[in-house]
């Protein structure tokens, strides 16, 4: 279970390198297969199979090696909660933005705590509309989160992006909610007496007054807001 660990860790927090190492050694096989003459059979047969078999690691750790190490740690993991404690820049750069380093501090199902780290790009996060061609959220400095991580190597971490308990998950999983009703607000502040933008904006709120990701104190401003836009459409 231990090599398992390191294995998938591996694939996640090294992915190109490690289809660089394989596809060395694709290439290696290859250079000796072919310099095998046609008589050695079973020496070509097995050769080939070989590089049948590195190839379609290298393609398998290429697309699906994130999602295998998400699912492995999703069976196997067990539940905490971590910190970001400080970032820092890296020389890397994602679509123009520069990516961070993170350095983290993990609190284990036991009670100890655990010091790690994660950069933008190596992060694993489960739960959040993750995109291909962007990165995805990440708690900020300070922000609390909610992990699953493997007991022998708890550096092998996913972030539980869905948990509303933390901060960070509520962030999350609002955003969407948030990110419509910033524009049914807009367009109900321009014309209030649109009927179609103030049962726009209502559905809006009563989304965010039911979701359990909002806290108390924002759930009794769209009330209020409710309210009015209520007094509004009489």
């Amino acid at each position: 279970m231990l090599l398992l660990d390191y294995l998938f860790y591996i694939i996640r927090e090294y992915r190109m390198l490690t289809c660089l190492g394989l596809g060395v050694g694709a290439a290696g096989l290859l250079v000796w297969y072919g310099k095998l003459s046609p008589g050695q059979y079973q020496a070509r047969l097995w050769l080939g199979r070989g590089l049948k078999l590195l190839l379609l690691l290298t393609l398998t750790v290429l697309f699906f090696g994130r999602v295998l190490s998400r699912a492995y740690v999703l069976r196997y993991g067990q539940p905490g909660t971590g910190v970001v404690i400080s970032s820092s820049p890296t020389i890397a750069t994602v679509n123009k933005h520069r990516v961070m380093a993170r350095k983290t501090l993990l609190r284990l199902a036991d009670g100890r705590s655990y010091e790690t780290s994660f950069d933008d790009q190596s992060a694993n996060v489960y739960g959040a509309n993750e995109g291909w061609n962007h990165l995805a959220p990440l708690p900020a400095t300070g922000q609390p989160f909610a992990v699953r991580y493997l007991p022998h190597l708890p550096s092998n971490f996913l972030i539980m992006a869905d948990d509303e308990s933390t901060a960070f998950g509520q962030q999350v999983q609002c955003q969407p909610l948030r990110l419509q009703y910033a524009e049914a607000y807009q367009a109900w502040q321009f014309a209030k007496a649109n009927p179609d933008y103030q049962q726009q904006l209502t559905r809006c709120l009563d989304a965010l007054i039911s979701s359990r990701c909002i806290p108390d104190d924002e759930r009794a401003q769209y009330r209020e807001l409710r309210k009015q836009v209520h007094t509004e459409r009489q």
